[in-house]
């Protein structure tokens, strides 16, 4: 039984699917969190967009 665990195929899968899947998750996170940023970025020029707006229309009343 033990010499099929620890036999050539599986201890090459263990050496090499392991940093495979581990580099995966980490470059899928990077990724994610990328993404997830430039969303929330746009999302504030937005907003600074639209109080620039409000502030230019209450000095435009504020000067009539």
């Amino acid at each position: 039984m033990l010499e099929y665990i620890f036999n050539g195929t599986n201890f090459c899968r263990v050496l090499l699917y392991t940093p495979l899947i581990l580099m995966g998750s980490i470059l899928g996170s990077i990724i994610y969190d990328y993404v997830t940023y430039k969303e929330e970025e746009e999302e504030d020029e937005v907003k600074d967009e639209d109080e620039d707006e409000v502030k230019d229309e209450d000095e435009v009343k504020k000067n009539d």
